[in-house]
C-alpha cells in the first residue's frame, strides 16, 4: 500500500493534469507494487526553501511496506528523481525523496 505525499511550491496549474496517475504508475513500477495499491496526494503552492533558495522544488514522502533498506533505496532514487524533475520542470538538486518504512498495522481502511 505505497503512499506518496508530494509537496511542491509549483502552482497547481503548473502541474500536468495526469501527474498523480503517472506518479502512481512510476512508483508502482519502481517498487514492484501493484498499481491498485497506490495512493498519491499532491500539495501544490506550498511555501518551500531548499538549498538556500525558494526556486521551484519538491519533497516526496514515500511510505511503503517491506521495500526500503540501505541496499534497495539507492536503486529507487534515480528514476523517481528523474520523473519528478521532468514532470514538475525542476532544476538540479531541487527534489528530495524521503523513504518511510511502514508496517501493515499502520494502515487502516
Amino acid at each position: 500500500m505505497p503512499m506518496c505525499i508530494v509537496n511542491t511550491n509549483r502552482k497547481s496549474e503548473d502541474i500536468p493534469d495526469d501527474f498523480e496517475a503517472k506518479l502512481a504508475e512510476k512508483v508502482a513500477s519502481v517498487l514492484n507494487k501493484p498499481l491498485s495499491a497506490m495512493q498519491v496526494i499532491v500539495n501544490s503552492g506550498v511555501r518551500m526553501y531548499r538549498k538556500e533558495s525558494a526556486a521551484p522544488a519538491c519533497i516526496m514522502q514515500l511510505y511503503s511496506i517491506d521495500v526500503f533498506d540501505e541496499q534497495r533505496n539507492p536503486t529507487y532514487t534515480p528514476p523517481l528523481l528523474d520523473f519528478l524533475k521532468t514532470q514538475l520542470r525542476l532544476g538540479e538538486n531541487r527534489t528530495v525523496v524521503h523513504y518511510i518504512p511502514a508496517q501493515r498495522f499502520m494502515f487502516g481502511q
